[in-house]
């Protein structure tokens, strides 16, 4: 759709669908900032900005017009969402949330499996409760909504509104069947090609997400927002090691987790170190930002791959 639209602005062209992948990437920065600060608040907001503006692998990947930049703006605003609906307990939130998720089902369709695995969790939240749980109610209707007018589109384009389902289905099916190209551990030792050698993801956020992780244990946010961001970032690794048994050209999906390093990384960022002076903290991040910058010098992105479009 945003390269539709750009194309219907400017006409179909490399030049305008770099523009409009460009345009994603830029709102990316912002959406991480939404989504660290729902999380942790403003500092952390900042940190996360600063974090995506000079993420190597987000950067490299900023004019190449295919889905995966989408992926990481889009994923990131549904979560900042989810956050803000969890912490104020605001329906509109949630369904606004659902409605991400459910378009980006049609950007990267595992997001029909972080769907499901919210509304597994509100379930037993229902359960536990004894009560249904308002949140995965609404939810369920953003998701739904979209899928309406997705069937809508699909019936009046094709005449029929489960023909993306059933070619989802046979495509991924058919996907699954085929021997895969490095299975374990070729695909473990390929992310850490990618975090090492290629320096995808500089050295500074993988410094953030140590501290991320233990943000997600011991964080001030509600257990119930960092419940869900840990249970949706659990499934984006093992969706990143799974795609990465297929093909040498994988380095653009590490966007599937992005986001998400970025906005944790930013919340424990933001209260690391709660004993030492203020200028030495502001030093610390400032070290830990051009850390990641570094990977823009040092890095080594790799080609978007055969048949990919950029």
């Amino acid at each position: 759709l945003p390269l539709a639209a750009a194309a219907a602005v400017a006409g179909p062209s490399e030049a305008t669908f770099a523009a409009a992948t460009l345009v994603e990437s830029l709102l990316g920065i912002v959406a991480c900032a939404l989504f660290a600060g729902a999380l942790a608040g403003r500092r952390a907001a900042v940190i996360a900005a600063a974090l995506a503006a000079v993420s190597p692998i987000d950067a490299w990947q900023a004019t190449i017009f295919l889905q995966d930049t989408l992926w990481a703006a889009l994923l990131a605003a549904s979560l900042a969402a989810l956050a803000w609906g969890a912490r104020h307990g605001r329906w509109r939130w949630w369904f606004v949330a659902g409605v991400g998720f459910g378009y980006l089902q049609y950007v990267k369709e595992s997001a029909a499996i972080l769907v499901a695995a919210l509304v597994v969790v509100g379930a037993v939240r229902s359960w536990r409760a004894r009560r249904l749980d308002r949140g995965t109610l609404w939810l369920l209707a953003g998701v739904a909504a979209l899928q309406v007018a997705a069937c809508a589109y699909w019936w009046i384009a094709m005449g029929d509104p489960t023909y993306y389902v059933r070619a989802w289905l046979g495509r991924q099916t058919a996907m699954e069947a085929a021997d895969a190209a490095r299975p374990f551990p070729h695909n473990l030792a390929r992310l850490g090609l990618y975090l090492g050698y290629d320096l995808a993801l500089g050295l500074g956020l993988p410094v953030a997400a140590y501290f991320g992780a233990r943000w997600l244990r011991r964080g001030d946010a509600p257990a119930r927002v960092r419940q869900d961001v840990a249970i949706v970032a659990a499934l984006q690794v093992a969706l990143l090691l799974h795609v990465l048994r297929w093909g040498a050209w994988t380095q653009r999906y590490l966007l599937q987790v992005t986001p998400l390093v970025i906005a944790i990384g930013a919340a424990g960022l933001a209260s690391a170190w709660p004993t030492a002076p203020a200028r030495r903290r502001t030093l610390g991040l400032a070290a830990i930002v051009a850390a990641t910058a570094l990977g823009l010098v040092l890095g080594r992105p790799r080609p978007a791959g055969r048949g990919d479009a950029g």
